[in-house]
């Protein structure tokens, strides 16, 4: 089974269990920011007044800054306009969570320099209601804090001749295959985020993605709900399938009356 299907089968099993409520987006296939190829994935792990938003940029040979992202948008499906009022960036000092990037300085195609997460304070933090969400009543974390932005999340090496802008704005989270930076969101109990709670993925509020050292609407771009292997159609209809033999061995058992022995 591939990284996705388990990925998948896992996601439904955590759902069955009752103690998140799971969403994946991706960017369409082929996507582009001008002629720079993107290729971006986002989980959304929800439990009560929290969400887990874990970002991995897939894309490699890394050329300009406009396919390293700068902020996540996304909207919870019936609480709009509802704000959290931290957020974390998972690293191993305060988290267990395995699969986590790391922190890279870009000299160039080699050179570069990586470190762990936990060696730098986060620069993401959650947008001001109203100043640059890219989707109305949605919630927005970023990388624009001040100053000159840094920390964007950068596929992984190997790298393509990197341009000035990219090595003027390290250092960066790099997530290499198999990995993710993770950001952690609480909300106040009042607010009623649940393991219930779903984010929406309708057409014009699926989460966004802005890339770049600033933002600018041709750098922006909206997610579509994730693909699924081939081989997870398949797997998926086997596990019907012996939920439903299961069912009629059942009713068999049932059946049989001591007449039958």
């Amino acid at each position: 089974m591939g990284k996705l299907g388990i990925r998948t089968a896992l996601y439904l099993l955590t759902a069955i269990c009752g103690h998140a409520s799971t969403a994946v987006f991706q960017t369409a296939p082929g996507a582009q920011i001008g002629t720079a190829a993107i290729s971006d994935r986002i989980t959304f792990i929800v439990t009560a007044n929290r969400v887990e938003i874990q970002i991995e940029n897939l894309q490699s040979l890394t050329k300009v800054e406009t396919q390293a992202i700068a902020s996540v948008d996304f909207l919870f499906n019936g609480f709009a306009n509802v704000q959290p009022t931290t957020i974390t960036m998972l690293n191993s000092s305060n988290s267990t969570e395995a699969n986590l990037g790391n922190v890279i300085t870009v000299a160039g195609n080699t050179g570069n320099v990586t470190a762990a997460l936990n060696t730098i304070t986060s620069r993401w933090q959650i947008a001001s209601s109203g100043t640059t969400q890219l989707i109305i009543g949605g919630t927005q974390i970023n990388v624009f804090s001040g100053g000159s932005p840094n920390q964007l999340v950068i596929g992984p090496e190997p790298y393509n001749n990197p341009n000035n802008a990219v090595i003027g704005h390290n250092p960066f989270l790099e997530t290499p295959s198999g990995t993710h930076i993770s950001f952690v969101l609480d909300y106040l109990p009042s607010v009623g985020i649940t393991a219930a709670t779903t984010i929406n993925s309708a057409t014009g509020f699926r989460p966004k993605l802005d890339f770049g050292t600033m933002f600018a609407a041709a750098q922006e771009i909206e997610l579509i709900v994730e693909l699924p292997e081939p081989e997870t159609i398949p797997l998926s209809l086997t596990g019907f399938a012996m939920l439903g033999a299961g069912g009629i061995l059942r009713r068999r058992k049932r059946q049989v009356s001591p007449s039958d022995l």
